[in-house]
């Protein structure tokens, strides 16, 4: 809960730099309390030599610096105002899916990514195709859908839960109403998809590595300190996710601080 000498302040960073404002370096503050508290915890039972701490986020937040934030609207609206949306197959089919309300008709949700559920799965490269050519009027980077968003996601066609079309905006764009929010996420930029992963024990050397990695990674990593084999788990057996790199092979053998 926000603190209320922070009632009304704005969250996000200051700048681009990432400066973090008041209420965002509070709730840093905490995160560092309350790991300390834990490690505490465990120094005075004599189990801190022997715990591997992963620190890290689930998601951040889009856009970092604040000057670059865009709330033009919500996505369905933006493409109803085209002069043509009215009688294009394409802007039709979305228009569709955003006035369903209940059923299996459509659906579109929107932040700073938008997804798209179409009622009529037939007019899915008709909506691709007009949400290219309005590119620039819609904010949008990319459009993904058909034959490209199967190479990342189960097919639509036979898994309800993926939806027909996704539309990456421009950085820095919301598609919102709000005028409170300044910053989002859920899409694939890189304020969305980067964030802090720390990894550490004291029999660990200290080093920053530049290896990519993905936060899926985690977890065959706890299993494999934990003595269990990471293909334990289904999703690393379908996906083939590696442990986190630089741990075990920086310590020699299969040593695992157990």
């Amino acid at each position: 809960m926000q603190p209320t000498m922070f009632a009304n302040s704005a969250g996000g960073y200051l700048d681009g730099a990432g400066t973090p404002t008041e209420v965002l370096a509070y709730g840093l503050d905490q995160t560092d309390a309350a790991l300390q508290s834990m490690i505490d915890a465990l120094k005075s039972q004599h189990l801190y030599d022997s715990t591997l701490f992963i620190v890290t986020a689930k998601h951040g937040q889009s856009p970092i610096n604040p000057a670059k934030v865009n709330k033009p609207g919500h996505f369905a609206d933006l493409v109803a105002a085209l002069s043509d949306a009215g009688t294009n197959p394409g802007a039709q089919a979305i228009a569709s899916a955003n006035a369903c309300s209940t059923g299996p008709c459509g659906f579109v949700q929107d932040d700073d990514i938008a997804l798209i559920w179409l009622q009529d799965q037939s007019k899915t490269q008709a909506a691709i195709d007009y949400l290219n050519t309005n590119a620039k009027a819609l904010f949008i980077e990319e459009v993904i859908g058909g034959a490209e968003l199967k190479l990342k996601f189960n097919d639509p066609a036979s898994d309800s839960r993926t939806p027909d079309i996704l539309v990456q905006p421009v950085y820095g764009t919301v598609y919102t109403t709000s005028s409170k929010k300044n910053a989002e996420h859920g899409g694939f930029s890189f304020g969305d998809t980067n964030v802090g992963l720390i990894v550490s024990n004291p029999r660990l050397p200290a080093v920053t590595l530049k290896t990519p990695v993905v936060s899926s990674q985690v977890a065959p990593t706890i299993l494999q300190a934990l003595r269990i084999e990471p293909d334990a788990l289904n999703s690393v057996r379908v996906e083939r996710t590696a442990v986190l790199p630089g741990i075990w092979d920086n310590r020699g053998g299969d040593d695992r601080g157990h």
